[in-house]
């Protein structure tokens, strides 16, 4: 293996943060036979660094110190001087690559680092000091490589007689008793055999000191001062964003997601065909993850986490030190052909031809009573039916592009899509044992379920229905909520008193948030999609709690509620200053919404809506919200600003669940439904708009035989209909 060196000592100098291997520090210690190596012009003393100053030239300038003791490692009776010239030519060749003002300086040694049979350390280097914010940084609050911190400053930051990378290579590789007849190559025509390319390994520490250096801990936090270095600050987790600007809890994850902790740099992405993942395995393996790139998407790289063979073509490595800020004197490296995708993708749905039409509005209402769901035109609070879609309906959801809702059977064990265009079934598939809530990620591609019966939050694909996890959630979960960004999923369950919080990217329970002492019975939850204020309320308890959804974090402050009186469901508004909760009495069963200030835990207003009101819905386009009142069959229409019901919606028997949905106007074009099938009316409605007419969608061909096909005339002749209007 090639792992990067772990810092051992870590001392304050005056320019930076001084990173020193301990092994280097006892090697100085000790009469040193030294070269000091400027281009093309080599110097030999004894127990003296004789450092030549060079007028620069377009290559970088590198000076190399051999640091070991008489008749050791580089200065080995028998292996020293082809040792030295191979490590030369390694050196040579980044002065043939890289352009830059300061000399470099490199430390050298080849002290007995031991081994067995079968495994050795190869080797390791790393930046002897690190610095920020000096003049001529790109980015603030970074950490760069001396080495190349020195070309951007335009200076030497660590000081003239201050070495910027050391090197320690395992001398004892070439005893037969470590790693058997396999010893070090010191040939410089890259054709080892069986050995080991000294040269090879050169290149890469090398490269490490050059800045291909990462500055994370395996719990998330940076190592030094807080901040990341630069290599940090050019990844990005996938569908999370960069690492720089995640929580410590999403680093923490982001360092163990094979394939999934990409490169941002934009020379890189070219190189790489836009996915180059760096090294990062499950388990964190310090001085190998993160500063190496990843073998299943980038293979046969100079810079990957092991010894692959002889290899003197930097690859990724140089467009890489380019988004680092280093200058090349070489042209680019030639792209490679795309690599597969570093994250799994979904197909995407065919996507309906645009419509002139503005989508139209609707509630939709499961109905456990009696199995169905109602649906609610908004423009007009008309009811265009009820829908007989599941044995126990309860949570409810909307798809994003308002094409579908997804149902949570509580009876059924399923989870149910039906389109809202027909109203009809389109699939169902078996999802936990007794789903209760239901959210959809703001981008559409999954689905969250408490499953009240097994203590898990389910985790189901919306191209499918499958299921993809199954995470542990809170002790019989019931509320649910989402970040506003779906990286995250809050969960309560009544049998405990806590929050738990999944994390949706790599699918594990990342935090349990501990509610205040007595806050018992925890049924539902939300969190604010303008602001960072989230809020749990309690039903033993008859209390609430505002969080940090953030932070993971719960305030002490709870928030009562009127004396008799049980909460049952809660929502925030967009800025997270007011927050809708609809309780209901114990005794009557009649319902109020109290609407109260999440900072503070004070009463703001009270609005009676039905009897026992069991689930809330916000329209904050409308400022106006919905709250299903299972004990009266209906939903109260709330006018927030006025404080008052202005409308009751009869819905079927036990109201359970509600959801919001944009839908397409009836005039959509192409797969509407996301069925897989384009039905003969949306064929019609799409070859009309192709045409430029209206569709209408009610002249569709007659199917004389009822097989489902059509024939061309009866086609032909309902395009010709559509565009008179179906005259």
């Amino acid at each position: 293996m090639f792992p990067k060196a772990a810092v051992t000592t870590c001392a304050q100098g005056r320019m930076g943060l001084r990173w020193r291997s301990t092994a280097h520090i006892l090697r100085r210690q000790r009469p040193l036979n030294l070269v000091c190596v400027g281009r093309s012009r080599l110097w030999l003393a004894v127990g003296l660094a004789i450092v030549v100053e060079l007028s620069p030239a377009l290559g970088l300038m590198v000076e190399v110190e051999f640091g070991d003791p008489s008749s050791t490692g580089f200065f080995d009776p028998d292996h020293g001087p082809a040792r030295r010239k191979a490590f030369l030519a390694a050196t040579s060749i980044w002065e043939r690559t890289l352009a830059g003002d300061v000399p470099v300086r490199v430390v050298a040694s080849m002290p007995d680092l031991g081994g067995s049979g079968d495994s050795a350390l190869l080797a390791s280097a790393g930046t002897v000091t690190i610095h920020r914010n000096f003049g001529g940084a790109p980015v603030g609050n970074t950490w760069f490589a001396a080495s190349l911190a020195n070309q951007l400053a335009g200076q030497d930051l660590n000081g003239s007689g201050m070495p910027e990378i050391f090197v320690a290579f395992n001398a004892d590789v070439d005893r037969s008793d470590v790693l058997g007849s396999v010893d070090w190559n010191y040939g410089l025509d890259a054709e080892p055999g069986a050995d080991i390319d000294f040269v090879t390994v050169a290149l890469h520490e090398i490269g490490h000191g050059l800045g291909f250096f990462e500055g994370i801990e395996p719990s998330g936090a940076w190592r030094v001062g807080g901040s990341p270095a630069s290599l940090d600050a050019l990844l990005q987790r996938d569908r999370l964003g960069p690492l720089r600007e995640l929580l410590i809890p999403e680093r923490r994850a982001a360092v163990i997601s094979p394939t999934e902790l990409l490169w941002s740099g934009p020379h890189v992405k070219a190189f790489a065909g836009g996915h180059a993942a760096v090294h990062a395995p499950d388990p964190f393996v310090r001085g190998s993850s993160i500063a190496h790139w990843d073998p299943e998407v980038l293979p046969d790289e100079l810079m990957g986490p092991s010894y692959g063979g002889a290899q003197h073509d930097p690859g990724a490595l140089l467009p890489a030190l380019v988004d680092l800020g280093w200058v090349l004197l070489v042209a680019s490296p030639t792209p490679r052909v795309s690599p597969p995708s570093a994250t799994a993708t979904m197909t995407p749905p065919p996507t309906p031809l645009p419509t002139s039409e503005a989508p139209v509005n609707r509630l939709y209402v499961s109905n456990i009573g009696d199995g169905t769901v109602s649906a609610f035109d908004l423009a007009s609070f008309q009811l265009i039916g009820n829908f007989p879609v599941a044995e126990g309906p309860i949570g409810l959801g909307a798809s994003p592009d308002g094409r579908r809702v997804y149902i949570a059977d509580f009876r059924g064990s399923r989870v149910v899509a039906v389109g809202t265009r027909t109203h009809q079934i389109l699939a169902s598939q078996q999802a936990g044992v007794a789903p209760n809530q239901l959210v959809v990620s703001p981008d559409g591609a999954r689905i969250v379920i408490s499953d009240t019966a097994t203590d898990q939050a389910i985790v189901v694909s919306t191209e499918s229905l499958a299921t993809v996890a199954q995470l542990p959630a809170a002790p019989h979960p019931a509320g649910l909520a989402l970040s506003p960004s779906g990286r995250h999923a809050y969960v309560v369950g009544f049998g405990g008193d806590v929050v738990s919080v999944l994390n949706l990217d790599v699918y594990l329970r990342q935090a349990i948030m501990q509610l205040p002492s007595g806050s018992d019975a925890p049924i539902s939850i939300s969190i604010a999609q303008g602001a960072d204020v989230g809020y749990v309320v309690s039903l033993q308890s008859r209390s609430a709690n505002s969080f940090d959804p953030d932070l993971f974090s719960v305030g002490l402050r709870r928030q009562p509620f009127p004396v008799g009186f049980v909460p049952e469901s809660v929502v925030l508004n967009t800025a997270g200053t007011e927050a809708y909760v609809a309780v209901h009495d114990v005794e009557s069963g009649s319902g109020l919404v109290v609407v109260a200030d999440p900072s503070t835990g004070e009463e703001i207003a009270r609005v009676s809506v039905g009897d026992v009101p069991e689930a809330v819905i916000l329209d904050a386009e409308h400022d106006l919200l919905y709250v299903a009142n299972t004990g009266d069959d209906n939903v109260s229409v709330v006018d927030l600003a006025a404080r008052r019901v202005i409308r009751v919606l009869s819905t079927g028997p036990a109201p359970m669940g509600l959801a919001l949905a944009k839908v397409p106007s009836s005039h959509c074009a192409g797969d509407c439904d996301y069925d897989g099938r384009v039905r003969i009316d949306e064929l019609i409605s799409a070859v009309a708009i192709a045409l430029d007419v209206a569709p209408a969608i009610a002249c569709e061909p007659a199917d004389d035989n009822g097989d489902g096909l059509v024939g061309i005339a009866d086609l032909i002749q309902a395009v010709n209909r559509a565009a008179s209007g179906c005259s």
